[in-house]
């Protein structure tokens, strides 16, 4: 019998250093009788590509690493999970573990052909997710989308519950936990994952690399810059998708990165305390969480959930508006990136400060 330990996220919560170490250890692993398919073409630290294929849903992510959508990229994801299926026919296992952030939003009406699908390869599944209070998570993402040359979202009002009832109502096993190093198995998701959820004589694992390459954060101020080079070029192809990729837009935030560093100061991204308060008094689901799930987060006021009289975030499309800004480390900031930038889009393209002085915090 085969256990499928499904890890779902939710994102931003250290799921890229559990898949790098997943990834680095996986001879280690399924020596003792846990897989950790990594053979699969493309290859990746986690198991994104196999989504179109199992929910009947792209991903944004994946549409901009590959080009792709629709028929195309469902007939990739079913061959990429082809693949995974014969990699986990290869091996004697007792426990197998597909990880991806992304699978926290697969909803009801598709979370059980997901089940069916998933029993291709195991006998049980157990769904796993770590899970941020709705404060630090917006942050996250806000600072993560920022990156991404994609506008700022706000998550729905019962965004915990609803993933978590589609999943149990569908038949999963699910086990939640708060994403929070205080609860954390020597304080470490990596560890606690595998304390968790893996065979208790587990070798020790190796860890190496910067496991966070290309997560890491930038500034307040950083974020400014780059939603302003967004919105400048947001309109030089027209007809692009959204997630077409443009590796100016890498380039661009490699500029904007190290510059951040090299400036120094408060490189921690932020909210507005207010926004902070906003964010939780929206979240309804809070309170289930915590009474009905178990899921009690430290720094959240339970007593703003359903309050009145905070700003209206879904009127707010800045990062201005849900970030203090440091004005003379932002002056400073644009000083070190303006003209870097843009040689970056060349001649022809606008000067995203003059773009910044036309429109103002028009959302792109």
């Amino acid at each position: 019998m085969t256990h499928l330990i499904l890890h779902i996220g939710h994102p931003k919560t250290g799921t890229t250093a559990l898949q790098t170490v997943l990834s680095t250890n996986a001879d280690r692993l399924l020596e003792a009788g846990v897989l950790y398919p990594t053979k699969a073409k493309p290859s990746f630290h986690n198991h994104a590509l196999a989504k179109p294929a199992l929910t009947g849903c792209d991903d944004h992510v994946i549409r901009g690493r590959y080009g792709l959508e629709g028929d195309e990229l469902r007939r990739l994801s079913e061959r990429y999970w082809d693949s995974v299926k014969a990699e986990t026919k290869q091996h004697s296992h007792d426990t197998l573990i597909l990880s991806w952030e992304w699978l926290w939003d697969v909803d009801a009406a598709r979370s059980e052909y997901f089940r069916k699908r998933l029993l291709e390869v195991c006998d049980h599944i157990t769904a796993v997710g770590y899970l941020r209070d709705p404060a630090r998570f917006f942050l996250s993402m806000m600072n993560q989308r920022i990156r991404m040359f994609r506008g700022i979202l706000l998550f729905q009002e019962d965004y915990y519950r609803s993933v978590i009832d589609a999943y149990r109502e569908n038949g999963f096993e699910t086990s939640i936990n708060v994403f929070e190093s205080a609860h954390f198995a020597n304080g470490d998701i990596v560890t606690d994952f595998c304390t968790k959820y893996l065979r208790p004589d587990l070798p020790a694992l190796e860890r190496g690399g910067n496991a966070e390459r290309g997560n890491e954060s930038i500034s307040n101020e950083a974020m400014v810059i780059l939603q302003e080079v967004a919105r400048a070029h947001s309109t030089s192809s027209p007809d692009a998708s959204p997630d077409a990729r443009d590796s100016r837009r890498s380039k661009t935030v490699r500029i904007v990165y190290e510059a951040d560093r090299a400036l120094g100061g408060n490189l921690r991204p932020s909210l507005k305390p207010e926004i902070e308060a906003a964010q939780v008094a929206r979240s309804t689901d809070l309170i289930w969480l915590r009474d009905e799930a178990g899921i009690q987060f430290a720094n959240v006021d339970y007593d703003l959930v359903g309050t009145t009289g905070h700003p209206d975030l879904a009127s707010l499309h800045s990062v201005e508006d849900f970030s203090p800004i440091d004005p003379d480390r932002l002056a400073a900031l644009r000083a070190m990136t303006e003209r870097k930038i843009a040689r970056v889009y060349g001649r022809g393209a606008p000067v995203y400060s003059l773009v910044r002085r036309w429109f103002g915090s028009t959302t792109p």
